[in-house]
């Protein structure tokens, strides 16, 4: 993460964990649950309410994944916000028979987290007050950051050319397909180390391309777990050749049924394609697949301002914001699965099964 990025995260957690009292919300439950406990016989529904109603309303979808991982790994708040948050506090006080001694206990402890990631981030805000202008996403636009790593990393000028005529066709076809042009694909920035390209573009373009990036991660999801398995299984020293060559044989075949269903489904999703419009976008989603196989992400931010057209009930914003929140939760369960590659004895596996059935 850069250090724009770090800044504007610092004001990410007063807009949307500060202003909105977690902190105080969380201690007033354990509070309620605590008095229960103690024999009062206090209920605690409308806190437990307020606190979920707050929680729901954290926006995840404008941070960046770097952002995101910061919040996970550094402060340790992610998982006491959103979805994982209500999950979190639902496990809390009823996954097992109620101990309200021990919820309250875990309440209070949840509080403390949170309000210690607050002081953190004050203090990075402080550290960085001046120095540093925080990341914004365009009012108006959709930003995508495309990240070229593993098998998809960029490590000479010919892979610099080869990279930028496969995002070139991604960003032709993808426009073609919703009528309209590449150039509405904005370059707006750039930086090293793994090497990050920050993309502009539209509701619809990204629309398309977030569909695309849920379905293949949903795939790769399969794929990567099956593949890790197999390491598993080679690690023990106990696998003969059949069970390793009935798992890649499994992990070629979900990889292959997944990805040809992604291109008609994309299609169908796309309305009043004709015969070159249809070829350009899946040219786009073929190379746009390729990439993420090869271990490259495309992480999509929304602006803040995406909140309110979020709100109408059948609006490309919100079927939008739907999809960023599942690809969020998708990379976060993978992200306990290493990037493994795509594993070329798996698809010798497949050949060599193909000529015993010829």
């Amino acid at each position: 993460m850069n250090t724009e990025e770090l800044a504007g995260l610092t004001f990410w957690v007063d807009r949307e964990v500060v202003e909105r009292q977690i902190p105080r919300l969380y201690s007033e439950l354990a509070t309620a649950v605590q008095n229960n406990a103690n024999g009062s016989r206090q209920a605690f529904a409308r806190e437990q309410a307020q606190l979920v109603a707050q929680l729901a309303e954290v926006d995840l979808t404008s941070l960046t994944d770097a952002q995101a991982r910061f919040l996970e790994e550094k402060l340790r708040l992610l998982g006491h916000l959103g979805g994982a948050g209500i999950r979190e506090l639902e496990g809390v006080l009823f996954r097992n028979a109620l101990d309200v001694v021990t919820a309250a206990s875990e309440l209070n402890r949840i509080a403390g987290e949170v309000t210690t990631a607050i002081e953190r981030s004050t203090q990075i805000r402080a550290a960085l007050y001046g120095l540093v202008d925080p990341f914004e996403t365009p009012r108006d636009e959709i930003v995508l950051r495309v990240v070229f790593d593993h098998d998809a990393s960029i490590n000479d000028v010919v892979d610099l050319k080869k990279w930028a005529q496969e995002w070139h066709d991604i960003g032709r076809g993808v426009a073609m397909a919703v009528g309209a042009s590449p150039k509405e694909i904005r370059v707006i920035g750039a930086q090293t180390g793994s090497i990050i390209l920050t993309l502009a573009t539209t509701l619809a373009i990204a629309r398309v391309i977030s569909s695309v990036l849920l379905k293949a991660l949903e795939v790769a999801e399969k794929v990567q777990a099956l593949r890790k398995a197999e390491l598993e299984i080679q690690a023990l020293k106990l696998a003969n050749t059949q069970v390793l060559n009935a798992i890649r044989l499994q992990a070629e075949a979900e990889k292959h049924e997944g990805l040809e269903h992604i291109s008609k489904a994309i299609a169908d999703e796309t309305p009043n394609l004709d015969g070159e419009r249809l070829a350009a976008l899946e040219k786009a989603v073929g190379k746009l697949v390729k990439f993420i196989e090869k271990g490259g992400e495309v992480d999509v931010v929304l602006p803040a301002s995406m909140e309110q057209a979020a709100e109408e009930p059948q609006g490309e914003a919100l079927r939008l914001k739907r999809d960023v929140v599942r690809i969020r939760e998708l990379e976060h369960g993978m992200r306990a699965i290493p990037y493994i590659g795509s594993d070329a004895g798996g698809e010798e596996a497949v050949d060599r099964q193909r000529s015993q059935d010829e």
